[in-house]
């Protein structure tokens, strides 16, 4: 089962792995041909099944099943290796779509921390006390470079990288 990761398509719409899967034309026509081969092998066997093993074509029909057989195991690798193509590209694309995400809340952050910095001074010049306003700062910054409480957790809660 494909787990599910949502990624900005070109035009727009939030989609899933799965989503991205089902949309791709060689994928569609792989699990198509998949399809087809299992109604073949159903076909066949449903054939063979009623023929009498005294019958001059029970051993054509008993190829037949094997043919078919043959015919849906190459079908099931045809469709893993085109799936496992179509998934890499999805995750070259969700990580190009993260990056520029991170990429934008950075600058979004760098923005507020000047201003930030440009009320710690007002307060500063002013000989207001600044603890809460150099607070904010330190959050935004640990935000920024994901460190306190804003850093990549492990699935066990401890902070990634920590030993």
């Amino acid at each position: 089962m494909a787990e599910t990761v949502n990624i900005k398509s070109s035009v727009g719409t939030v989609k899933t792995e799965q989503r991205y899967l089902s949309d791709r034309t060689d994928v569609r026509g792989a699990r198509s041909k998949l399809i087809e081969a299992n109604k073949k092998l159903t076909l066949a066997q449903n054939f063979f099944k009623n023929v009498s093993t005294t019958d001059k074509f029970y051993q054509r029909y008993a190829d037949e099943v094997n043919e078919a057989q043959k015919a849906v195991n190459a079908a099931k690798v045809e469709l893993e290796r085109i799936e496992s193509l179509a998934k890499a590209d999805y995750q070259k694309a969700f990580a190009r779509v993260e990056k520029k995400k991170t990429r934008e809340e950075g600058v979004k952050i760098d923005a507020q921390i000047e201003s930030a910095r440009i009320v710690l001074q007002r307060l500063k010049d002013s000989g207001q006390p600044t603890a809460e306003q150099d607070a904010i700062i330190k959050d935004l910054l640990d935000r920024k470079n994901k460190t306190g409480k804003y850093a990549p957790k492990t699935e066990d809660g401890g902070v990634v990288g920590d030993q």
